[in-house]
């Protein structure tokens, strides 16, 4: 399918990498969506995705995908502390130069990648721009959240390099997999591991523990407040919210108390952690189709 990659200036030292693929030539009619990803991962998770919306989805699409500043392909410093809600506006700045600023999109977001598009929902809808919002494996966040108190260095200098990160991918992504890839089977896994270390940095930012840091400061400092989510429900655009009910990183309960406080659809994954085997990515494809189409008819 047709794609344009380019870099978007959002500063003088910061330049995203986005990618914005579709089924027929961009146009103002063209159904719009922002597809948002999660901690210490690059836009290449999402290619399998956008390949089955462009194949599937019946009418003229563009998809945007990107990757978050200072990690992957985006070039600029990672110095600057990272919220969810800074993010955010990396976001919208990038919706605005590829779309221009009148264009109502459709947001899609998985777990840090959902508490961004949380955040860029709020921005969007007093511009009557959201058109729907998707949400995978992911929560609002909590109103206590000590960790949001601690600074970018103690995650890059103590916590990820004593307790998190390994010294190669392979022994990274191995000793994840309890925690990331459980509800897969043993051989599919391991197909898994054997395509990411094909290219390893193509899919995940495990080596660049700055990057990873600035991810765990936004991660534990997020939370979408009352205010904000009465704002969503006022807005009366469809939402829906994935979950994986054997999620050991972000607990099920979590993403169901998101779930109810937007009245939102839900999709149930009953034997998914939070990264999906073959069967379950199917499922959550068809259902961002299914939402995506209830949203524009």
């Amino acid at each position: 399918m047709p794609m344009k990659s380019d870099y978007f200036t959002l500063a003088p030292d910061i330049k995203i990498y986005y990618e914005l693929h579709f089924s027929s030539p961009p146009s103002n009619s063209s159904t719009k969506i922002i597809m948002i990803m999660g901690a210490y991962a690059t836009l290449r998770n999402f290619d399998e995705s956008v390949e089955y919306l462009l194949e599937h989805y019946p009418s003229s699409i563009e998809i945007l995908t990107y990757d978050h500043r200072g990690i992957g392909y985006s070039k600029g410093p990672t110095l600057e502390r990272q919220t969810t809600s800074l993010l955010a506006r990396d976001a919208y700045q990038l919706v605005n130069h590829v779309w221009a600023n009148q264009s109502p999109v459709h947001v899609i977001g998985v777990s840090l990648g959902g508490m961004v598009a949380q955040e860029l929902a709020v921005i969007l809808i007093p511009e009557q721009r959201l058109l729907s919002l998707y949400l995978g494996v992911t929560t609002r966040g909590s109103y206590i959240r000590p960790f949001s108190l601690l600074p970018k260095w103690f995650f890059s200098r103590i916590i990820l390099p004593y307790f998190s990160m390994k010294s190669d991918n392979e022994k990274m992504l191995r000793s994840i997999a309890p925690y990331i890839f459980n509800e897969i089977e043993q051989e599919e896994m391991e197909e898994l591991i054997k395509k990411y270390l094909t290219d390893c940095d193509k899919w995940f930012i495990f080596q660049d523990i700055d990057g990873c840091a600035q991810h765990n400061v936004a991660f534990n400092s997020h939370y979408l407040t009352d205010q904000h989510i009465q704002q969503i429900k006022n807005a009366q655009i469809p939402v829906t919210v994935q979950i994986s009910m054997q999620d050991k990183l972000l607990p099920a309960r979590k993403q169901q108390e998101l779930a109810d406080s937007l009245n939102a659809k839900i999709l149930v994954l009953e034997r998914a952690g939070h990264t999906f085997n073959r069967e379950n990515r199917l499922k959550m494809h068809e259902s961002i189709l299914r939402h995506i189409q209830s949203a524009t008819n």
